[in-house]
């Protein structure tokens, strides 16, 4: 019984695979990552307008701050209109205008907005995202 190993050649070519494939899966990954970070921004808008809708209801004019409403994410209010969430700034406006910007750049309208901490972390028309009273969400596209 002989003990056979691996020559250099056949160990090289398992690393050129495996470099090869790598190289393949990261950049998906990287867009994956990107994507999921975009979760939060829908279920967030549609719970704070819905919040804005009643405070309209009950007091005949929308919240200019968030404060007012008593709506906050997980990790709570950082300013009297502002909530962070994991990726976004969240805040509402007292008009009924959707506009989130272009470019990214966005316009301080809406019933409820989201605004990334970090544009190049989420995906380009996710930077900033509204949602009006019709609550039909509108990203910066």
């Amino acid at each position: 019984m002989s003990m056979r190993g691996m020559t250099l050649l056949e160990v090289m070519m398992a690393m050129l695979v495996l470099s090869i494939m790598a190289s393949i899966a990261m950049p998906m990954y990287a867009d994956y990552t990107r994507k999921s970070r975009t979760a939060e921004v829908p279920t967030n808008l549609k719970s704070l307008a819905q919040t804005q809708l009643g405070f309209y209801e009950a007091e005949g004019h929308y919240a200019s701050e968030l404060l007012s409403l008593g709506w906050a994410t997980s990790k709570g209010l950082s300013g009297p209109n502002v909530s962070n969430g994991s990726f976004y700034f969240f805040s509402v406006a007292d008009t009924e205008t959707c506009d989130p910007g272009a470019g990214g750049n966005p316009v301080p309208d809406g019933l409820a907005m989201a605004v990334a901490f970090d544009p190049l972390a989420v995906p380009a028309d996710y930077v900033s995202a509204c949602m009006d009273k019709r609550l039909v969400m509108k990203t910066n596209e």
